[in-house]
């Protein structure tokens, strides 16, 4: 800074400033300018400001409530599904389920923010030709002061044509009644259900189970069980397209003396 006459003095207890002050003598009928920098510290650093003056202009610099810069592991909700399942598609999310988040502002905010603040989505009706799309981060919960969010990864999915099968329910027993008793017969309502998802998941479809365990029962009992999808070889298909036309399934077990 080229100043004239700088003097630096304590304002208050939170600031120092730079004054420039205009010095003008005369020696043997001559006038002309004297230039001084006194640079007077009579505090240490730790104050919650500076102020620069300079000509007319001045600078704030807070030291107290910095800028900070935090990143926070995010999960990523997807959004407009129903784009893809107008042109009558599923999807599998391959890449990008959680997201790093920065976040940037002021210390005194930033600080209290946890990952449950931030949200970020990806908008499937916004899928390029290789199946990405970008995540977008935002606050959640309103601050004291403006802070910024970035995010520069993406959700990639695979994507894959819609297909649905009718299934009946097999009710699979777990365990023993208590002794003296038996288990008669199970009944499942409704006893077919509609599967849908992917393609390929569909295709390896055997069968639809419940289990229904029967552990120490000795009177008749129903109960609600969740359905899920199996190959021919017994294994549990956990496609992520597939969906069911019931959540639960009920089942109703008479129990024999």
């Amino acid at each position: 800074m080229n100043c004239k006459g700088i003097h630096l003095r304590q304002r208050n207890d939170s600031e120092l400033i730079f004054i420039q002050r205009n010095q003008s003598k005369t020696k043997s009928g001559v006038d002309y300018e004297r230039r001084n920098k006194e640079y007077l510290f009579e505090k240490s650093w730790h104050k919650n400001c500076f102020c620069f003056a300079g000509n007319d202009h001045m600078i704030i610099i807070n030291i107290d409530d910095p800028y900070k810069t935090r990143t926070f592991s995010v999960n990523v909700e997807t959004i407009n599904e129903s784009a893809l399942q107008s042109v009558n598609k599923v999807y599998e999310v391959i890449d990008g389920n959680t997201a790093n988040v920065k976040v940037r502002g002021k210390k005194s905010v930033v600080d209290k923010l946890e990952a449950y603040d931030i949200k970020a989505t990806a908008d499937l009706s916004d899928l390029s030709a290789v199946n990405a799309v970008a995540i977008k981060p935002s606050l959640m919960v309103n601050v004291s002061s403006e802070v910024t969010l970035e995010c520069d990864q993406v959700l990639k999915v695979s994507l894959e044509d819609r297909a649905s099968k009718q299934v009946k329910i097999n009710v699979i027993t777990e365990g023993n009644p208590q002794k003296g008793y038996s288990i008669g017969e199970c009944i499942a309502k409704p006893n077919m259900i509609e599967v849908s998802g992917g393609e390929s998941a569909i295709n390896q479809i055997k069968t639809v189970n419940v289990y229904l365990n029967v552990s120490n029962v000795s009177d008749d009992f129903t109960k609600r069980l969740t359905p899920a999808a199996y190959d021919s070889d017994g294994n549990k298909i956990t496609s992520s397209t597939l969906t069911f036309s019931y959540d639960t399934v009920k089942v109703s077990a008479s129990v024999l003396e």
